[in-house]
């Protein structure tokens, strides 16, 4: 009961078939960037980050809205850049890409918006 590609299908960015995988020597520049703004911003909060393995594109999941606001303030990305949604009804996100060193993070932290209502304001007003 699943979809079977039977053509090759390219990413956008490197024209390899999805299912093709990038090697560790590939994504070398990913850890390269995260091993460079943590050098550069050491007050940075720790988060979940993961590097895929198909685009070399690092994703990092902030705990709160305030080290998600820490991550946009370190990364110079303005307020208008940001993208808010909704996972659920009560389950807000907000979310930016940057690039580091040619790099594209994707940040984003997810959050019930009446329990966090106070770094709710401040990651959206700052």
């Amino acid at each position: 009961m699943g979809i079977q590609t039977t053509e090759p299908i390219a990413t956008s960015t490197d024209r390899r078939p999805r299912w093709e995988r990038l090697t560790l020597a590939d994504q070398a520049s990913a850890f390269a960037a995260l091993a460079a703004l943590a050098a550069e911003q050491l007050a940075l909060p720790g988060a979940y980050i993961t590097v895929s393995n198909a685009t070399a594109e690092v994703t990092v999941q902030a705990h709160t809205w305030l080290d998600w606001e820490a991550w946009r303030v370190a990364l110079g990305v303005a307020p208008h850049e940001v993208d808010l949604g909704s996972c659920e009804p009560v389950r807000e996100h907000v979310e930016f890409t940057a690039t580091v060193r040619g790099v594209t993070l994707r940040v984003y932290s997810l959050g019930d918006l009446v329990k966090q209502a106070g770094e709710t304001a401040a990651a959206v007003t700052a």
